[in-house]
């Protein structure tokens, strides 16, 4: 754990877990998401299956969750290594709720891009892109673009829509460009061997 924020000491901390338990969560996880329960079409399921993750990881917060009441974050920039590598950490309950309903929280695959990160989020943003249901076949997707883009417009922060066969490749790239945020709502999908092959 690294406050960024401390410039002229940094303070890391090391802290342990509770390796077996650390296992079976993630086999846990691993045969949920192999087994398709995640992509079922009763959403019931779904959020009850997410509820009991949300639960389940709270053991990888439970060493360092007394540091958020120390250092009080801003946002939460997570690198996870290892076999906590696929694991939605963001959804872990702390204090009732999941820790994204907390803080805005960033993943990264290697430490030393939180610097930078950082330091890009102390810049206001001035575009976003939202790329919406590329593929035409989710509905839903389009009403979360209209969501993100009235969260957006409320902050003054002008967006670039991209929806059906117009969030091309080629589009998306290009537009990406001039965006410091960007949102996709779309299907995605999960490599469990080759976890920067997802997407």
């Amino acid at each position: 754990l690294i406050p960024l924020w401390q410039d002229e000491v940094l303070v890391v901390r090391k802290l342990s877990l509770k390796h077996i338990p650390v296992l079976h969560l993630a086999g846990w996880f691993r045969d949920l998401g192999r087994d398709g329960m995640l992509a079922k079409v009763d959403m019931n399921e779904v959020r009850e299956a997410f509820a009991s993750l949300g639960h389940k990881l709270s053991i990888l917060i439970e060493p360092w969750q007394e540091l958020l009441d120390e250092w009080k974050p801003t946002e939460l920039i997570l690198c996870p290594h290892s076999i906590t590598r696929p694991l939605p950490l963001h959804t872990a309950i702390w204090r009732g709720s999941p820790l994204i309903e907390h803080f805005p929280v960033t993943y990264i695959p290697v430490p030393t891009l939180a610097r930078s990160i950082y330091e890009k989020s102390k810049t206001r943003a001035e575009g976003a892109l939202i790329v919406s249901n590329p593929t035409a076949d989710w509905s839903s997707a389009d009403a979360e673009a209209r969501y993100v883009m009235h969260w957006a417009n409320s902050g003054n922060i002008q967006c670039k829509t991209l929806t059906g066969t117009d969030a091309t490749k080629a589009a998306i790239l290009a537009e990406a460009q001039k965006a410091s945020i960007i949102h996709f709502a779309c299907h995605s999908s999960f490599d469990h061997d080759l976890v920067g092959n997802s997407g």
